[in-house]
């Protein structure tokens, strides 16, 4: 945790001692020891040419458009190289034995 903590929380963020050494591996059920289940925090750079995004342009029609969008700019950002990623992240967690709940 002390990338996160350091480049984002100028070295504030403190995990629980409860919690500090969690990983999935060590779940209380049968789960895998695999690279996505040992460790506790996964950063992936989607930054650049492999991950590029697309801007939505939202209706001009109100209906159309959810509120939250309106309150916002009109162009919103879409990934789909994103989206693949985080999926083979996610659908290698669940045949590692990861339960969908946790």
């Amino acid at each position: 945790m002390s990338f996160p903590s350091a480049a984002m929380y100028d070295s504030q963020l403190l995990a629980a001692d409860s919690v500090a050494a969690r990983l999935l591996k060590d779940l209380p059920y049968p789960v895998q020891d695999t690279e996505d289940t040992r460790v506790p925090l996964v950063f992936y750079d989607t930054q650049g040419g492999d991950f590029p995004e697309l801007d939505i342009l939202h209706s001009e029609d109100p209906s159309s458009v959810s509120r939250s969008a309106l309150l916002q700019d009109s162009t919103s950002k879409s990934n789909p190289s994103e989206v693949l990623l985080v999926t083979k992240h996610v659908v290698a967690l669940l045949e590692a034995g990861v339960k969908a709940e946790d």
